[in-house]
């Protein structure tokens, strides 16, 4: 038995590259927000919330490499699952 830790991941990941479409290419800039910082979030806690911009690309970079949470949560929340035809 292994726990699950950062699986999800992945899914997130691959849900990021399947909708990918030309005019939403993984360069477009995210505004962070204060309200996107977890505190486990070493690089993602450095940044500006307001004034940092910071790729999809990018977040995708920091939610595997560095298995940032943050990153991780602005997929999520504010890009995967809205942007879905479900």
């Amino acid at each position: 038995m292994f726990p699950q830790a950062s699986s999800i991941k992945i899914a997130v990941l691959a849900e990021l590259y399947r909708q990918r479409k030309p005019e939403t290419e993984t360069h477009r800039p995210v505004h962070m927000q204060s309200s996107d910082l977890v505190a486990d979030s070493d690089i993602m806690g450095g940044l500006t919330p307001g004034i940092t911009q910071i790729t999809l690309r990018d977040l995708a970079t920091m939610m595997l490499a560095v298995s940032d949470n943050s990153a991780t949560n602005v997929l999520i929340d504010r890009w995967a699952w809205k942007t879905s035809t479900r």
